[in-house]
């Protein structure tokens, strides 16, 4: 009887969550602290009611659960019903009561503990860290001690205002993420998801190697406005994986492919993920600004993803899929008004449309999509159902972005962040390099199993002051830490995207993960580029961009060539090491360096070109 209260009052509260954040959209956010708090009271309570404490027992764990979620929404909604007091009192001098020191205990316990059941014991031992440091940062020596905080200051700082955990991480989620992941959500089951794998497949299925290029296709659609990349893996892999194996490619490198492209369509425009609205809103620069600077990384980071697997089909000497198997172009056209959801979605953003009624057309849009036709149609109880499985899926976020806020709160709350900065400024003053390559360990730790505008939230707070120190412009900084952040998706040990995929193709975790750092290699180069050279972030004059983008197209395809191994033949190691460094010149762009990698690529085709001849002749002969 108590699992099935459980039960019900999930799907209750999940329909609620959504509806919420609908309406809000519809007719105006609520104050800050006021909207916050109502998000997290709704997702730490649907967190409590759809991820059990243990599957044995579970009539036993569904009352702890019960307990558990009915004591989050109490304490959160304390805040919401008492919010006009708690913005006129004063941090640490206005006395804290009993009840506020117990509710906000409880809420900071609660949020930790569905960390733990959504996110993972590593997800939920950062804010722990944190919070360890802000009681007893006053027995460290050196420049990161403080003067240390009580156990009460401490949740007084975190409870009772907008800089703990209602800061600016969740109020992003409760603001427009959840909404963004319901869109998705309505994408797939209208019936929209179903048809750009049918439009990748018609476009490039043909291609050598065309179902991995049908991945590569279907994810940079999807991924932009997915908001996950995992999700992006399972939306379009369990399609699109089965015909890479069929087609011949090894599980480890179908999976890959599907990690590397997903992981990729978060740094597509107009959405990545949601990050932009995030980044514009973080850095105080117009939507468009960053959305003109992610263009030809991305453009840059797919040519080398589809470059690179051209090259493994030739190398391996795989065919295209056969005609019969794909669906004709000109049948798939005929239902293009499947893509109105995402262009009015752009459309409205472009028109100026705050992020939330921009995601409520498209909600909208999404919905009217699916009428014409009998299999997709969305009748009331369809429309429900993908709202409460989005909204189940939306407090992964939910739940991240409070983790998120913890972690800035004690940084605020000690002055750690400052500290930080000017330590890391200090050592690497006179080395830029150097402070980049910590910028991205960091990033790519501190992305580890994190959703992906989380992981660039954490980055973005924790790690981008330390570049913008140094002299790296802000856009600079926060796109550099941007990429490190969603790149730990397909990097060794966590690599959450590659652990999809290896699991959708049933292959080996650690060789999937491997196969997707090389495939998503120009990913982790361009970063560097971006930095010293604007142009390719679209800064400076058009001549100079318009040279950076050309430039650095031939400068992927060398590189994917030399670490494929095959350009117009199979190449040897030398060969492979000059396109590589081809590639990395060209891709520097510049006049000596954009002459020295073209003559360099030059060699290498023309040794290739000869052998290639060579083995056409005895072929020939033969």
């Amino acid at each position: 009887m108590p699992a099935r209260i459980v039960d019900t009052l999930g799907k209750a509260v999940a329909l609620g969550l959504a509806l919420f954040h609908l309406y809000t959209a519809a007719f105006g956010t609520l104050v800050a602290i006021e909207q916050r708090s109502i998000h997290l009271a709704l997702a730490v309570a649907l967190v409590f009611l759809t991820h059990p404490a243990s599957r044995r027992g579970r009539a036993v764990t569904a009352v702890v659960d019960l307990a558990c979620a009915a004591l989050g929404a109490v304490a959160f909604l304390f805040v919401a019903i008492n919010h006009e007091a708690i913005l006129l009192r004063m941090t640490f001098i206005t006395p804290i009561t009993p009840t506020e020191l117990i509710l906000g205990a409880a809420a900071i316990v609660l949020v930790l503990e569905a960390a733990r059941r959504t996110l993972g014991l590593t997800m939920m031992l950062l804010p722990v860290v944190a919070i360890l440091y802000a009681l007893f940062g006053d027995l460290w020596l050196g420049p990161l001690s403080h003067r240390g905080f009580s156990l009460p200051q401490v949740i007084e700082y975190q409870y009772l205002g907008t800089e703990g955990i209602f800061g600016i991480p969740v109020g992003i989620a409760a603001t427009y993420l959840v909404l963004l992941v319901l869109f998705g959500t309505m994408l797939e089951r209208s019936g929209v998801g179903d048809f750009i794998m049918r439009f990748a497949l018609a476009l490039a299925g043909r291609s050598k190697g065309g179902p991995a290029q049908v991945a590569v296709v279907a994810s940079a659609l999807f991924g932009s406005v997915s908001g996950s990349a995992v999700a992006n893996v399972y939306a379009s892999g369990t399609s699109s994986i089965p015909l890479m194996k069929r087609c011949g490619y090894t599980p480890a490198f179908a999976g890959s492919v599907e990690a590397v492209a997903s992981t990729g369509g978060q740094l597509v425009p107009p959405v990545l993920g949601a990050a932009a609205f995030v980044m514009a809103d973080i850095i105080g620069v117009p939507y468009l600004t960053i959305v003109g600077a992610a263009a030809i990384p991305a453009i840059l980071y797919f040519l080398s993803v589809g470059t690179m697997i051209h090259f493994e089909a030739a190398r391996t000497g795989m065919q295209p899929l056969k005609r019969e198997e794909l669906p004709r172009l000109r049948e798939v056209v005929r239902e293009i008004y499947m893509l109105v959801p995402l262009v009015g979605i752009c459309v409205a953003l472009f028109e100026g449309y705050s992020v939330s009624r921009s995601a409520l057309i498209g909600i909208v849009l999404a919905w009217l999509v699916s009428l014409p036709r009998a299999k997709t149609r969305m009748g009331p109880r369809a429309v429900a159902s993908a709202l409460m499985d989005g909204a189940r899926r939306a407090v992964v976020i939910s739940i991240a972005t409070a983790c998120a806020s913890l972690i800035v709160g004690v940084f605020t709350l000690t002055g750690l962040g400052l500290s930080l900065t000017s330590m890391v400024a200090l050592v690497f003053q006179n080395n830029l390099f150097l402070a980049l390559t910590c910028t991205a360990l960091a990033s790519l730790v501190l992305g580890m199993g994190v959703p992906t505008v989380v992981a660039y939230l954490l980055v973005a707070s924790l790690v981008t002051p330390m570049l913008t120190k140094l002299g790296v412009s802000v856009l600079s900084a926060h796109m550099f830490a941007f990429y490190f952040g969603i790149l730990s998706m397909i990097t060794p040990p966590v690599a959450m995207a590659a652990w999809a995929g290896a699991q959708l193709a049933q292959s080996n975790f650690f060789r999937t993960a491997l196969v997707s750092t090389k495939l998503g290699a120009v990913a982790f180069v361009v970063p560097y580029f971006f930095v010293y050279r604007p142009e390719l972030l679209g800064i400076g004059s058009s001549s100079d961009i318009a040279l950076s983008l050309a430039s650095g197209c031939v400068g992927v395809v060398s590189l994917a060539a030399g670490l494929q191994g095959w350009l117009l033949v199979r190449c040897n190691p030398v060969e492979r090491i000059a396109l590589i460094v081809a590639g990395l010149s060209l891709i520097w762009s510049g006049g000596l360096s954009d002459l020295a990698g073209l003559a360099v690529l030059a060699s290498v085709v023309a040794v290739n070109w000869r052998r290639r001849g060579i083995a056409t002749v005895k072929a020939g002969a033969a």
